[in-house]
């Protein structure tokens, strides 16, 4: 017995909008646009980062998307590197980021040697590690 393939169903077509649909679109899309404008600008506004690694602190102003690492270095700022490449930890740091109107921020871990960073912040705070008696920070601990 043959079987046949079943037909794939034509697509349907999309109804055409009435003028006052497409009216009421054309508003919502115009609207949006300063939004999705400052949005993107937001997305590419420098971000002031303070390093605070080896007892000293500095300020610069990073470029979203910059590498951590980098940006210290250029700072002058000493951020221990193992592997270069995410792998053993030794260059971890914590990032504690900061929206307009927010004075305790949200922090998190992040390798410095492959993050960026993140945009949409309007402040960054990058410290060393803390040193842990069990864990230690070597690195081998990740």
């Amino acid at each position: 017995m043959a079987h046949s393939l079943a037909q794939p169903l034509p697509a349907a077509a999309a109804a055409p909008l009435c003028r006052r649909q497409q009216a009421a679109a054309a508003r919502q899309q115009r609207a949006a646009l300063p939004r999705l404008a400052a949005a993107a600008a937001a997305e590419k506004a420098a971000v002031p980062v303070t390093f605070s690694i080896g007892g000293s602190e500095v300020t610069v102003d990073a470029q979203p998307g910059q590498n951590i690492w980098e940006v210290a270095k250029d700072a002058g700022v000493d951020i221990t590197l193992g592997c270069s490449q995410g792998s053993c930890g030794v260059c971890e740091v914590e990032v504690w980021k900061y929206s307009s109107g927010d004075s305790s921020g949200s922090n998190g871990v992040a390798r410095a040697c492959i993050a960026g960073i993140p945009p949409g912040y309007q402040r960054l705070e990058i410290r060393e590690m803390a040193v842990d008696d069990f864990w230690s920070v070597d690195g081998y601990d990740t």
